[in-house]
């Protein structure tokens, strides 16, 4: 078995992996230093639990259904689109070397 896809927990029928761990560490940018050991793996395994835990009984108090949560999904879904867009375009937008060196 592949290490990143070990199960490290299972919280309500959703495995948490290694690569869940690792994804969370590598996010932490600078501050990934103080986690990167056995203790700080632990303690991000463990939010990761906390965090499903929540999610689980948001889910079961339907609070996704709500007016206000309704409101502010879609302010973010707004917000990832317009950043999702800018990033699209950037990567679509073609600098030659000789453009740079005219420019400069």
């Amino acid at each position: 078995m592949d290490m990143q896809n070990k199960v490290l927990a299972t919280v309500g029928g959703k495995a948490i992996t290694e690569a869940d761990v690792q994804r969370t560490l590598m996010n932490l940018g600078q501050r990934a230093q103080q986690y990167n050991n056995p203790q700080g793996k632990q303690a991000i395994l463990d939010q990761l639990i906390n965090k499903e835990l929540i999610l689980m009984d948001a889910k079961k108090n339907l609070l996704e259904h709500e007016a206000e949560f309704k409101a502010e999904l879609e302010k973010l879904k707004n917000e990832l689109l317009a950043n999702y867009y800018v990033e699209k375009t950037l990567r679509q937008v073609k600098v030659s070397e000789a453009e740079v060196r005219a420019y400069f």
